[in-house]
């Protein structure tokens, strides 16, 4: 089902449908971190017709990351992610929205960032709210932590990193970032950065 939607979509073009038109639905989606305890999760109300592509830009500036690493989002058995990513054979995520995917009966996929040893987050759409004028932008509703360093290379590296530098025999300069805080998140922040995004 999501092959022939992609067909569709790539006959015509879509950066114009998704800036014009009506206001869209919006769904609530929950972004968790898979592998860390506690973990670390973002709250989203994203409009569904929010290319994956730019799902992807979303979760990043959500998170934390830098975009720094090839993604991917893997629905069901179909992946999607940047095609020039030599890693595998994946279909280009501009071609299929988030709509998409919750039309073809998906409330929950997931989402790669890297390729050797990717970090792994779990999508869960929670619920479709209807369109209004005001709602048509991503917007962070709540979440818990801070997203790893980019340095961190696995889930297993970021926990040894955090216990290195706790206890008595902490070692000063582990973190490439001194003032690193794992329980630290800032709505406001995340907020701030995806009001200036251009979708």
């Amino acid at each position: 089902m999501l092959s022939s939607k992609l067909t569709r979509s790539q006959s015509g073009s879509v950066a114009g449908v998704l800036r014009d038109g009506p206001p869209w639905n919006v769904a609530r989606v929950k972004v968790t971190l898979l592998e860390i305890v506690p973990p670390i999760w973002r709250r989203l109300r994203i409009p569904v017709h929010l290319t994956l592509r730019r799902f992807h830009t979303v979760i990043q500036e959500s998170m934390g990351w830098r975009d720094a690493r090839p993604h991917r989002f893997r629905v069901g058995e179909n992946a999607f992610g940047n095609t020039s990513d030599p890693a595998e054979a994946i279909k280009d995520s501009r071609w299929v929205t988030v709509q998409d995917v919750v039309a073809a009966g998906f409330r929950t996929f997931h989402y790669e960032y890297g390729s050797t040893d990717p970090w792994v987050h779990a999508i869960l759409v929670e619920a479709l709210d209807d369109a209004r004028p005001e709602n048509q932008r991503p917007y962070c509703l709540s979440g818990e932590r801070a997203c790893p360093p980019e340095e961190s290379n696995s889930p297993d590296d970021y926990v040894d990193r955090i216990v290195a530098g706790r206890g008595p025999y902490a070692k000063p300069g582990f973190w490439p970032h001194e003032r690193f805080d794992p329980e630290r998140f800032d709505v406001e922040r995340v907020n701030a950065a995806l009001a200036a995004l251009n979708l």
